[in-house]
């Protein structure tokens, strides 16, 4: 499959959010030692069925923490109102396959993983799912059920999900029939979610994460069945590109050229982990974070669908980017001198005014999204990167002139 390289917009939605009265950084995208944060709860896969086993990771930066200072817990059942916002009911241990561990991605960050089981009868006992199921549906969308469903109890259609599916993998049903064209569209409303929340004593917060699950995993396996599941993107590289503009507000690679310098770490192979090729900071330049990542995943949309498109939509990335700066070297420096993040797209980088600060450490996570379809699983990514400034004597006359 070719290899498709997206230019990345930032967004500032969360992906997981926060609760609690916890101390938190001067802003979102500084990450700093005497703090706890997360960077992110990634799961594999990023969509599951009912039965399969989801592995999860959380990422750590800032302050240490261990696994005794985190309280975890899942929601199965959750409630969702019409304006998709979910609270969860009747939240309980994890009982895990794999117990939680710990370990160090490098000296800036650390993973606790640990898997668990989707219970096989979560959809069934999900109210996501109504016992009126139909009733979640569009007019336009209701229309577009065959009969043959619409007729079945919900315990009766997610059970008859379970026996199709193995007819259709033994060839006993057709997929050349209405009711697997309809498969697509009904998929995507009979999708439930569960939450798992970590309460990290220590720094008086929770993070909670939602997790989507449907049957789009075990279709998709199905040749003739037109049902695609998403993945988490993979990013290919990170780094800083330098521009000849003065004061650029946004950094758009189809008008303006640059240099680009690559970030390393902990996820790259050999001696390339610890390479820092230095960024010489100068005047009349911008500085920009950018992402390559890889595009594979499309899915169809409720619009796409109803227009009888021929093909699926591809899914839009989004981008959120946290930094850290050597703790000796900003010692005693002016906090309006240290480096900052901004710009009309959050990713342009506003440079030191104190030559004594070089050496940091970036994260990009990105996020997937694709407007329209309903109830999409999540996927994201993190990635980690190291770099040091150096500073033309230009630049350097220049901040001491201020």
């Amino acid at each position: 499959m070719k290899k498709i390289l997206v230019l990345i917009t930032t967004s500032f939605i969360l992906s997981f959010s926060f609760s609690g009265c916890g101390t938190f950084p001067t802003s979102y995208d500084h990450i700093e030692d005497n703090k706890v944060r997360v960077i992110d709860f990634t799961f594999e896969p990023c969509e599951a069925a009912p039965g399969d086993t989801v592995k999860m990771t959380a990422l750590f930066a800032g302050r240490n923490v261990s696994m005794e200072d985190i309280d975890w817990t899942v929601a199965w059942k959750m409630a969702q109102n019409g304006y998709g916002v979910t609270e969860p009911l009747d939240p309980q241990d994890i009982d895990y396959i794999e117990p939680p561990q710990q370990k160090k991605i490098s000296d800036q960050m650390s993973a606790i993983t640990f898997s668990f089981k989707v219970p096989e009868d979560i959809m069934v006992k999900s109210p996501m799912i109504p016992d009126d199921w139909t009733s979640q549906f569009p007019e336009a969308v209701r229309n577009n059920i065959p009969q043959y469903y619409k007729s079945m109890s919900k315990s009766e259609l997610l059970n008859n999900f379970d026996v199709m599916i193995n007819m259709l993998k033994s060839g006993a049903i057709s997929t050349d029939s209405q009711m697997i064209s309809a498969l697509p569209l009904l998929s995507q409303f009979l999708t439930v979610k569960f939450r798992v929340t970590a309460n990290i004593k220590t720094a008086g917060f929770k993070v909670i994460r939602d997790y989507s699950v449907r049957y789009n995993s075990k279709l998709c396996e199905i040749p003739g069945v037109h049902v695609l599941k998403n993945n988490n993107p993979v990013i290919d590289s990170i780094g800083i590109f330098k521009v000849h503009v003065s004061n650029l507000s946004k950094f758009d690679t189809s008008k303006y050229k640059g240099e680009f310098t690559r970030l390393y770490g902990p996820q790259d192979i050999g001696l390339l982990r610890d390479s820092i090729t230095p960024v010489v900071i100068d005047t009349g330049y911008s500085y920009y974070l950018f992402s390559y990542v890889r595009s594979e995943d499309s899915a169809w949309t409720v619009q796409s669908l109803l227009l009888n498109e021929s093909v699926p939509r591809v899914e839009q990335f989004s981008s959120i980017w946290f930094y850290e700066m050597d703790d000796n070297e900003i010692s005693g420096v002016n906090p309006n001198d240290l480096m900052f993040l901004g710009g009309g797209d959050g990713k342009r980088i506003l440079p030191p005014l104190n030559a004594k600060v070089e050496h940091f450490t970036v994260w990009c996570k990105i996020k997937d999204q694709l407007i329209d379809e309903v109830n999409r699983p999540l996927g994201t990514a993190v990635i980690e990167g190291h770099g040091q400034f150096v500073y033309s004597q230009g630049y350097l006359n220049s901040i001491k002139s201020k």
